[in-house]
């Protein structure tokens, strides 16, 4: 029995690799500043207070918006052009 817990083990952290490639996460690249974390989430950017709360949509465009990044003094935010949806 004991020679089956590696073989057991293995084929579940294969399924959970292949389930994450196929499920990919919505909320994805978080960058944080002094005071808010801004992530992306749907395609679009959010911000959220660093003590939490409730997030505000940055974006509502027809494309994907990827990698945000604050600005060194934290009061913009730069991001990759938005890529066109799948339609």
């Amino acid at each position: 029995m004991l020679r089956f817990i590696p073989a057991i083990f293995a084929l579940l952290l294969a399924s959970a690799c292949l389930a994450e490639e196929s499920h990919p996460l919505l909320l994805r690249h978080p960058t944080v500043s002094a005071k808010q974390i801004v992530f992306v989430y749907g395609g679009d950017l959010w911000s959220v207070s660093k003590e939490g709360g409730v997030a505000q949509r940055l974006t509502a465009t027809g494309g994907v918006v990827s990698r945000p990044a604050f600005s060194p003094d934290g009061s913009e935010i730069a991001r990759q052009p938005a890529a066109r949806r799948a339609a």
